[in-house]
């Protein structure tokens, strides 16, 4: 599991650690104390995750009987919104369950950041519902 850990945080940013598998998030000014009021360079690493973690239960349903990969490609506006979306690769890209992955992702909402776009590729692990 930490493989994909590490997967995971690297996509989103993150630097190996020392020693360890396991990534820490970049120190940039959106991971660093902000004065009140004042908007990160980018999203929060781990509030990008708990986004996209919390679609995963939506995106299971999309995927039907289907199991694998979902490589998703999102960029964020800085008001939070999704801008575009493509999910690609085996078995999902190009099929209606990956477009029924786009339509759940494009929905998402992010917190707003000084950037005018913010790049996420995650790749979601889509397993048999039990």
């Amino acid at each position: 599991m930490d493989g994909l850990d590490s997967v995971l945080d690297r996509a989103l940013g993150g630097r190996p650690v020392a020693g360890g598998t396991r990534t820490e998030p970049l120190a940039t000014p959106a991971t660093a104390a902000q004065p009140t009021g004042e908007l990160p360079a980018t999203p929060d690493p781990a509030t990008v995750r708990r986004l996209l973690a919390g679609a995963l239960p939506a995106l299971r349903q999309c995927a039907g009987d289907q199991v694998g990969m979902a490589n998703a490609a999102i960029i964020v506006r800085n008001d939070g919104t999704v801008a575009s979306v493509s999910i690609a690769g085996a078995p999902f890209g190009g099929t209606p369950q990956g477009a029924c992955m786009e339509g759940i992702l494009q929905r998402l909402q992010f917190p707003r950041f000084q950037q005018s776009t913010f790049q996420i590729r995650y790749p979601f692990v889509i397993r048999p519902q039990t």
